[in-house]
């Protein structure tokens, strides 16, 4: 496939044209746009003070999320969430 070619989310021009991309810089992108739209959700928390780490697993079309954060009074969570398949 190809894609528009971004950085920092502007549009990149090449000889006077849009510039595109594709293979492996084409699919980098499309996965680094997920993840800052869906993942931003944690950094919106205003109660988070800090993301730890976060893990993606998928096994057996059941993705799940594992994630650790720092709350703003200073407590840890680590929590998991299931998406997808019977829990």
């Amino acid at each position: 496939m190809k894609t528009l070619a971004l950085s920092k989310g502007d549009l990149l021009f090449e000889n006077g044209d849009f510039k595109l991309d594709e293979g492996e810089k084409e699919v980098a992108q499309c996965i680094g746009i997920s993840l800052g739209t869906n993942l931003r959700v944690l950094s919106q928390e205003e109660r988070i003070r800090e993301i730890n780490s976060i893990e993606i697993k998928d096994v057996n079309r059941v993705r799940t999320i594992v994630f650790s954060v720092t709350l703003t009074d200073g407590t840890v969570l680590n929590e998991e969430v299931v998406l997808g398949g019977v829990r």
